[in-house]
C-alpha cells in the first residue's frame, strides 16, 4: 500500500510597508509588575477617596447635629423662660378659675329660673277688665329634676304647671281667656279647673291650670355672658 501526505500551502505572511519595527524586549515578569503597580496605585486611591467621602460625610453630619443641638438648647431655654414667666401668674389663673366655676354654677343654678312676678303681671294682662288673680302656684324643674314627661300624645313638651285663680265680678268668657293665654311667654297649654260663685261678694272665681315651656324662662345670667362674650 502506497502512503502519500499532502499539505496546504501556507499563505504568505501580510507585508507591511513603512511601519515602525518594534521588539519587546522585556520579560513578561515586567509587564505584569507594571500592571500590578497600577492596579494597586488605583485601589489605593480609591480607598483614599471613600476615606474622604466618609470624614467629609461624618464632619457634615457633625454639623447638623451640633446645630440641631443649639436650636434645642435655645428652645429649652426660652421654654424654661415661658415657665418661669407663667410662674408670675399662678394665683390669676386660679381666680380665673375660681370665677369661671362660680359662673358655671350660677348659671346651673339659674337655668330653671322664672320671673315670677312679670309673669303673672303677664298673665294678669290677658285677663279681661275688672278681673284679677288672687292665688297663684307654680311647679317647676330644677337644675337636679326634670319635670314629669307628658302623659298623652297630644301635649306639648313642658318644663312646669301653673296653677292659679282668678276672680271676675261676672260670669267670665272662660274659652275667651283661655285663647287668650296663648299669647303668654313660654304658653304650652292650658284648661280651667273649677268655676266657683262667692254668694258673699257675688263674683266668680276661675282656676286655670297653665303648662309653660322654657320659653318663658329668665336667662338673666346666659344673657349676661353672652354680652360678655
Amino acid at each position: 500500500m502506497k502512503l502519500t501526505r499532502s499539505s496546504a500551502p501556507k499563505a504568505p505572511s501580510a507585508l507591511v510597508v513603512g511601519g515602525f519595527a518594534r521588539a519587546d524586549l522585556l520579560p513578561p515578569e515586567v509587564a505584569q509588575g507594571l500592571s500590578g503597580k497600577r492596579l494597586r496605585r488605583n485601589l489605593v486611591f480609591g480607598v483614599v477617596l471613600t476615606a474622604v467621602v466618609v470624614v467629609l460625610g461624618f464632619a457634615g453630619a457633625s454639623v447638623v447635629a451640633l446645630q440641631s443641638q443649639a436650636e434645642l438648647d435655645l428652645a429649652s431655654a426660652r421654654t424654661g423662660e415661658l415657665i418661669a414667666e407663667q410662674g408670675k401668674y399662678v394665683e390669676v389663673r386660679q381666680v380665673t378659675g375660681a370665677l369661671e366655676v362660680a359662673e358655671n354654677a350660677r348659671l346651673t343654678g339659674s337655668s330653671t329660673e322664672v320671673n315670677w312676678k312679670s309673669y303673672i303681671d303677664e298673665i294678669e294682662a290677658t285677663l279681661p277688665a275688672g278681673t284679677t288673680v288672687t292665688n297663684f302656684a307654680a311647679d317647676t324643674a330644677t337644675p337636679m329634676t326634670r319635670y314629669s314627661e307628658p302623659t298623652g300624645p297630644l301635649q306639648g313638651e313642658r318644663m312646669g304647671q301653673i296653677t292659679f285663680t282668678a276672680n271676675s265680678a261676672s260670669l267670665p268668657d272662660v274659652k275667651a281667656w283661655l285663647e287668650s293665654l296663648e299669647g303668654v311667654k313660654g304658653y304650652v297649654d292650658a284648661f280651667p279647673g273649677s268655676v266657683s260663685l262667692d254668694e258673699t261678694t257675688g263674683g266668680y272665681s276661675v282656676s286655670i291650670v297653665m303648662h309653660i315651656d322654657s320659653d318663658a324662662l329668665a336667662n338673666r345670667f346666659a344673657e349676661q355672658k353672652e354680652e360678655g362674650q
